[in-house]
């Protein structure tokens, strides 16, 4: 398996000349994943809330971001992994050291994508339901896409059903939060995919 490099400083991007055109344009038709043009990738990494993941052959292999909320809450919005280095451990290798790179932080997402949530869980996130604390932070994120037919966010019939909420092992110890382990996120943890 290749060994993965992080970069999360500015000057690192730099080397790789047109890095977010190309994430932009491959994660523009993942059906579950928030799309960002290359302008807003770039603003984020000059801000150092994108990490790459690049193998021993400077190809990259995946990248994650972490897209601040409100006041003090801050979103996974985007974990994308290049399909031809799929099904490698790679997400879940990207996504621990993301959260050990950005420890401290109330770090959160949400998912009706399966494979999203089964590398959540396998990567220490923890399935909640959108009660205690997880309320100041539920009108901020959940917002479904016209093609779920939901007008208004607020009586999203997703919430707590299809759509799963997921925090890291870290802020499961900063906030009050109900723990969901329903029907949904048992079949995703035992799935293999």
């Amino acid at each position: 398996m290749d060994t993965l490099k992080f970069l999360y400083k500015w000057d690192d991007f730099l080397q790789f000349e047109g890095w977010a055109e190309k994430i932009s344009a491959a994660t523009k038709e993942e059906k579950f994943l928030l799309y960002q043009p290359a302008e807003k990738l770039l603003e984020m990494a000059q801000k150092e809330r994108i990490i790459l993941a690049i193998n021993e052959q400077r190809i990259i292999v995946g990248v994650i971001a972490l897209w601040a909320i409100g006041k003090s809450w801050n979103e996974v919005g985007t974990i994308f992994v290049f399909p031809e280095h799929r099904r490698k451990g790679f997400g879940q290798e990207i996504t621990r050291f993301a959260f050990e790179r950005w420890n401290g932080q109330k770090i959160m997402s949400t998912s009706k994508n399966p494979l999203s949530m089964h590398i959540a869980l396998k990567s220490g996130m923890v399935a909640v339901t959108s009660e205690g604390d997880m309320k100041e932070v539920v009108p901020l994120t959940c917002v479904c896409d016209e093609s779920d037919g939901v007008i208004d966010s607020a009586k999203c019939p997703f919430r707590d059903k299809d759509c799963v909420f997921l925090i890291s092992a870290k802020t499961a110890q900063m906030i009050n939060y109900v723990a969901r382990d329903d029907e949904i996120v048992q079949r995703v943890r035992n799935h293999h995919f």
